[in-house]
């Protein structure tokens, strides 16, 4: 499943600036710091929706990922990074990201979370309040 390469698509985004250690021999953007940049917009999209509550006895399992690499960016870039809900399942849901480089998108991303009781590390149902969170931002 590949996430769009649309920027209107996506509905929550933060700014990324391609730091020194980002970059490889070749001198463009090394595949895992296009991972960092997409975990920093799922975690700033968890914060931001007030999922990053030790409190709330729940958290969530990253239990699958899949990235596409569609052109090169190199150090010094300043980037946006995009995020959506594409899906809301029982206990799961899917999140795409994109990683723009001005106009061009340079990576797509499609992770699948799962959302967990910390009492007994097992998946847990959403609940309708975190469905229309999710909801929103689809």
């Amino acid at each position: 499943m590949t996430a769009s390469q649309d920027a209107s698509a996506y509905k929550f985004w933060i700014d990324e600036r391609v730091r020194f250690a980002d970059i490889d021999a070749q001198g463009h953007i090394n595949n895992n710091a296009y991972n960092v940049y997409i975990e920093g917009c799922r975690f700033d999209f968890f914060r931001s929706i007030g999922w990053i509550d030790p409190s709330s006895g729940k958290y969530g399992v990253l239990v699958r990922i899949e990235v596409d690499y569609h052109a090169e960016t190199m150090y010094g870039a300043s980037i946006r990074v995009g995020l959506r809900v594409s899906k809301i399942g029982r206990t799961s849901f899917t999140l795409e990201s994109a990683v723009f480089d001005g106009a061009r998108c340079v990576a797509t991303s499609t992770a699948v979370q799962v959302r967990m009781a910390a009492a007994t590390k097992r998946p847990v149902e959403l609940t309708d309040d975190e469905k229309a969170k999710l909801a929103t931002y689809s």
